[in-house]
């Protein structure tokens, strides 16, 4: 199973646990997803589980903010996690 730690503008990460094709939103007690404000908070939270890979990925809205054509590529990089 990989983690796949999702960053958007404002420091907030949100965490999908993927498996093969599907994912899925890690949620906290009111099913709501669980917000995160930094990868060492987010290592915090699940340093006791262990995944086969950890990925960083941010989609930046940069390009529609300055009138150029959006672009729904992300950039997604490996983590060293221990």
């Amino acid at each position: 199973m990989d983690l796949l730690i999702k960053s958007f503008e404002g420091n907030i990460y949100l965490v999908e646990q993927c498996e093969g094709e599907s994912s899925h939103v890690v949620r906290g007690r009111n099913n709501s997803p669980l917000r995160f404000d930094s990868i060492g908070q987010i290592k915090e939270h699940f340093q006791a589980s262990d995944y086969e890979n950890i990925w960083l990925e941010h989609q930046s809205v940069y390009d529609e903010m300055c009138g150029h054509n959006y672009s729904a590529e992300s950039m997604r990089m490996p983590l060293p996690w221990k």
